[in-house]
């Protein structure tokens, strides 16, 4: 978990540079660093992260969080 905190805080200071970028050619760099970092990150939750918490937590407290979630954002889950 601290490695997956690590790597929020990462996204954070990358998503940061593409703001503070002082050109086009800059910001574009900073996009592909953080598109690059993330699509790793999703990868380590896909296949580490949401396995784990399906077998700490069970289907029915998964479902119940992804409800309250949905319902919270306003979305729905089909």
């Amino acid at each position: 978990l601290a490695v997956m905190y690590a790597e929020h805080e990462e996204l954070v200071h990358l998503l940061e540079r593409i703001e503070e970028a002082a050109s086009t050619d800059e910001a574009i760099h900073w996009i592909g660093e953080a598109l690059s970092a993330a699509r790793s990150h999703f990868q380590k939750e896909e296949a580490i992260l949401f396995p784990m918490a399906q077998s700490v937590l069970g289907d029915e407290t998964l479902t119940r969080l992804g409800k309250a979630w949905a319902d919270a954002r306003r979305v729905t889950i089909s």
